[in-house]
């Protein structure tokens, strides 16, 4: 497994915002399995190291559907729990359709409503979670075979691409930083 990180990434065929706030740090996360999966979304290993990853540095948040078809919000410390998010049966990761908050471990989990989800998803207003206590917001790129990690700190992405470099060593991953073109390429010969 290969875990390849850009940092500077611009071309819309990602499907993630690109242009942020002022201030707001991003980065995208892609992965190479053998053997590549055949559907769309997140493998099982780059799920445990993600959310390993993810709950190490931060509370993570994410929505789920309620039995009487309500939104809940999961409020996760523990990377087994915060893998559900990857396989939610309303919030489809392939599809784009999940958003996870990470907010600080230690403080109080935000208070989200379904009008966050669509603030996370534009650019434009990304910066306004951070009114709720979020500190970074992950999305599904395209087809859910990418991930865009979106923070409103350089310390907090620091941290995040720290320990996810950390994690591949512990399970014998590759973990590269590369440029977009880079990235296509790589993406592009599996």
């Amino acid at each position: 497994m290969t875990i390849l990180v850009c940092l500077d990434y611009r071309d819309a065929r990602w499907e993630l915002p690109i242009e942020v706030a002022a201030g707001l740090c991003r980065c995208l996360v892609a992965w190479q399995v053998n053997p590549p999966p055949v559907d769309g979304g997140v493998p099982e290993g780059v799920a445990k190291v993600l959310a390993s990853t993810l709950v190490s540095r931060a509370l993570v948040t994410f929505p789920t559907r309620t039995r009487n078809l309500g939104i809940a919000f999961v409020h996760a410390s523990h990377a087994e729990d915060m893998q559900q998010a990857f396989d939610a049966e309303y919030f489809v990761w392939s599809q784009r359709g999940q958003v996870i908050f990470l907010s600080p471990a230690q403080a109080p989990p935000p208070t989200l409503s379904e009008k966050h989800l669509h603030l996370a998803t534009n650019g434009d207003s990304l910066h306004k979670l951070a009114d709720t206590g979020v500190t970074g917001v992950v999305l599904p790129g395209v087809d859910g075979d990418v991930a865009g990690i979106y923070t409103f700190t350089s310390q907090l992405l620091k941290e995040l691409l720290t320990g996810l470099r950390a994690a591949c060593d512990r399970i014998g991953a590759q973990f590269r930083e590369v440029t977009e073109a880079e990235l296509s390429q790589s993406l592009a010969s599996e």
